[in-house]
């Protein structure tokens, strides 16, 4: 009997075999698995979660409040329909739909509803600031309508599907009480300008653009080669406002989180002229301004991505009807 339950050597290492070959197979067969699920679950997200990347002349971040006009002195806001899905808007996106070059918001938004423009009159100083800053003396639409102050304005809008309008900066409280029926959109307005040579093709190198991380490490001295954000060998040199600056506050507190960090040696300018000296003389050089006195002057603007991430499989995407080729709607 115990020479039975004896097992000779060689038996034995087959089973050691068998038992080892097995624990690799099961290990073999989990990390398949694990490999499998990774793959399906890359895809579903990818299917389900969008991350769309744009390029603008402007930064990311915008302001409810905006100082427009030749001395950008007059305070005006941006007012929706409260139904509308737009959480910002730029500079040229208002005098697309203030123009009339949009008319219809299925392409920004994906409602297929019509552009309703309402503004204040010419006459008035925020009227007069807009027309300046944004319009830059093209035509309003001709389905413009216009007034003399904003309560009749934010109510106008608040009653009207695919209304945008502007107040003035005074109407931000009544605009955003519980029962006003619209949405104060923050406008994006601040531009990245630089010298000429930035922007040169050498040797098959150009600086395309930049994300917002680097952005914010160039003026914050992280960057001080433009190669290192894929532009040619050149120093980056920072050109900023004076302490105490509006614009300065307002770039510190859009790109760099409210902490004024920006290099010990960077220049300070006192304003825009000063500015675009400054620019010009300097290689490599970088600064920020309004978009409307960039483009004015036709100073060379830094294209800057932004992200949109969002969810694609919404119940709104499942229950309505697909628009103007499939470019609006749902399913």
């Amino acid at each position: 009997m115990e020479a039975k339950r004896k097992m000779d050597p060689h038996t034995r290492k087959i089973r050691n075999r068998e038992k080892a070959a097995k624990s690799m197979l099961w290990v073999a067969s989990m990390v398949t698995i694990g490999i499998l699920i990774s793959i399906v679950g890359f895809i579903l997200f990818r299917g389900f979660v969008s991350n769309v990347r744009h390029e603008y002349k402007v930064i990311a971040q915008g302001e409810k409040t905006v100082p427009l006009g030749p001395e950008h002195d007059e305070p005006v806001s941006v007012i929706v329909h409260r139904q509308l899905r737009k959480k910002d808007i730029t500079v040229e996106e208002l005098r697309e739909l203030f123009s009339g070059g949009t008319k219809n918001w299925g392409y920004i938004t994906g409602q297929d509803l019509g552009v309703r423009p309402f503004a204040l009159r010419r006459n008035t100083s925020q009227g007069s600031a807009f027309v300046y800053s944004v319009m830059r003396d093209a035509p309003f639409t001709d389905k413009i309508q216009f007034f003399d102050e904003d309560a009749a304005l934010i109510q106008k809008v608040a009653d009207t599907k695919g209304a945008i309008g502007f107040i003035s900066g005074g109407g931000v409280t009544l605009a955003e009480s519980d029962n006003s029926g619209v949405r104060v959109l923050p406008l994006r307005y601040i531009s990245v300008v630089v010298n000429s040579e930035v922007l040169e093709l050498r040797n098959n190198v150009k600086l395309q653009y930049l994300t917002e991380s680097q952005l914010e490490s160039v003026f914050t001295g992280g960057t001080t080669n433009w190669r290192r954000v894929g532009g040619i060998d050149l120093p980056v040199e920072v050109v900023t406002y004076s302490e105490g600056n509006p614009l300065r506050r307002s770039f510190t507190n859009l790109v760099l989180s409210g902490e004024d960090g920006m290099p010990s040696e960077a220049a300070t300018v006192t304003g825009f002229e000063s500015l675009v000296e400054t620019l010009e003389r300097t290689p490599g050089s970088v600064g920020y301004c309004f978009y409307d006195d960039a483009f004015r002057n036709k100073l060379p603007m830094l294209s800057l991505e932004r992200r949109i991430v969002g969810i694609n499989l919404t119940p709104r995407f499942l229950v309505e009807p697909p628009k103007r080729a499939g470019a609006v709607g749902g399913i």
